[in-house]
């Protein structure tokens, strides 16, 4: 009974130190073949590596997916399937004495084990809101199972043009963006992606900006080589609040003119390389172009001026010797005057009280200056400048029409460049034909250039900039009694005041 017993636990121990990795001897060799595909699509797999336990050999699959070990011992195995971008798969396989075993591997993508991050929340601006400022915070909520890092990109649309902004690659759930458009229907949406699996989209969300403030103050600035036309918000103490953008980025918008009577504004843009005068309203919508048969044209592009009509229903401007009239609706064209010596009309303006324009006229170097006015008929009134060197311009009349701010380069300085060394701002008195000069505090070497009365007409807004044509320009202001000057603007020209 003991020898029995000895012997029945020799077995036991035998069997079971024969429980490894190592294969079941059964004897002889058989052949492994198989082949390797994606899990949903059955593509082939090419290039994946093949490996069968226990054995020191390793092949890759070809492009058809397919593989084959010739010589396998006979047994038990594990073969394993692996490739880059997918995840490791082990299949069993029992190879025979002279015959062939076939696994198939289909291989999952290895993204298809990683959840794509929660759809983000809009918290902020809520959908639907009328916000009270054209500075938003955008926040949003959204979250990854596996605590991927992810990355958000928001995008913002609007109902006033074509226009979608879009902000990628951030990493915080909050955004803040400046310089909306007033009274504007905005709209956004926020995508989450995880680098493994689709973007994911939030709802869209809309909410309006604040209605347009009631601006009086115009100017222009540039910005990559383009025009651009601002509105801006002073207090009594002419001291800036506010500003934003009016024309379209992308768009070359110079010289604006707000209507006396109405709620828009006219201004110069190209089309065809060609200035033509446009209007607007005065947040920037309802863009259409006034003149089409005769341009706006003259000695230089940035000296020319247009004037609208004391009703606000028409507008003057000058086409090379010529000054027209058409009407805000780009009808009924009217030719007013012809220069009787075929001087260029650069600048005009129309006094809101009397019958009553004022034009500057020069040569084709913009030199030979003449200033004075015409009633509507063509005849010649009055005459505030001639026989000068040098160059001038910038005019604007009272709303009484007794007075004219003009500007005009004292060192009578002349080149092909038309460079202008030292202008002054004169106030012309037309009961008393005296020009007063209004830049005695000028500092030198600067120029002073389009002044404009200031919305009461005690004093002037105006154009300060240094006489080498390339440096900045600020924007001033000036009480016409007075012997100073307030900054209010930087980087900025042309202003209008109404």
């Amino acid at each position: 009974m003991r020898n029995f017993f000895v012997c029945n636990l020799l077995m036991t121990i035998l069997l079971l130190s024969g429980c490894k990795d190592d294969p079941i001897e059964i004897g002889g060799q058989g052949k492994l073949t198989g082949k390797v595909v994606e899990d949903l699509t059955f593509l082939p797999v090419e290039n994946a590596k093949i490996t069968v336990s226990s054995i020191n050999t390793t092949v890759f699959s070809d492009t058809e997916g397919d593989f084959v070990f010739e010589e396998v011992s006979a047994g038990d195995y594990s073969v394993s399937a692996e490739k880059d971008g997918f995840v490791t798969q082990f299949e069993p396989a029992t190879i025979s004495l002279n015959s062939t075993t076939n696994v198939v591997f289909e291989l999952i993508v290895e993204t298809a084990l990683n959840d794509p991050p929660s759809t983000p929340t809009l918290i902020s601006p809520e959908n639907l809101s009328e916000l009270l400022d054209i500075e938003v915070l955008f926040s949003w909520e959204s979250s990854d199972p596996e605590e991927d890092s992810v990355l958000y990109r928001l995008e913002i649309g609007n109902d006033k043009n074509n226009e979608i902004i879009e902000i990628k690659d951030l990493t915080d759930t909050i955004y803040t963006m400046d310089n909306l458009f007033y009274g504007t229907k905005y709209f956004w949406q926020v995508g989450v992606n995880d680098g493994i699996n689709a973007e994911v989209l939030s709802s869209v969300y809309s909410f309006t900006t604040k209605a347009v403030p009631f601006n009086r103050l115009l100017f222009v600035k540039n910005e990559n080589f383009l025009s651009g036309i601002y509105s801006a918000v002073v207090n009594e103490n002419n001291e800036l609040i506010d500003e934003f953008k009016v024309s379209l980025d992308g768009e070359n918008s110079w010289r604006p003119r707000k209507n006396p009577v109405n709620n828009t504004l006219a201004y110069l843009s190209f089309v065809n390389n060609n200035a033509h005068i446009f209007i607007m309203n005065t947040d920037g919508s309802n863009k259409r172009q006034v003149t089409s048969q005769k341009q706006i044209i003259g000695f230089d592009y940035n000296e020319l001026d247009f004037s609208w009509s004391p009703d606000g229903g028409s507008i003057i401007y000058p086409n090379y010797d010529k000054l027209y009239r058409i009407n805000s609706n780009g009808t009924e064209l009217e030719l007013l005057y012809t220069t009787a010596n075929g001087n260029f009309i650069s600048e005009c303006t129309w006094n809101t009280t009397l019958d009553k324009i004022a034009i500057k006229t020069n040569d084709v170097n913009g030199y030979q200056v003449e200033i004075y006015t015409i009633d509507l008929s063509g005849n010649i009134i009055d005459v505030v400048l001639t026989g000068l060197a040098g160059a001038a311009g910038g005019l604007d009349f009272s709303v009484q029409g007794d007075k004219l701010v003009y500007t005009y380069d004292t060192s009578g300085f002349e080149n092909t460049s038309y460079r202008q060394l030292d202008a002054h701002i004169f106030l012309y008195d037309f009961n008393t034909q005296i020009s007063t000069d209004l830049s005695e505090n000028k500092a030198s070497g600067t120029n002073d250039l389009d002044p404009r009365f200031s919305a009461d007409e005690s004093g002037i807004i105006f154009v300060n900039s240094s006489n080498d044509g390339v440096s900045e320009n600020y924007i001033y202001t000036s009480k016409l009694n007075a012997n100073s000057r307030t900054l209010i603007i930087s980087n900025a020209s042309m202003p209008d005041w109404e």
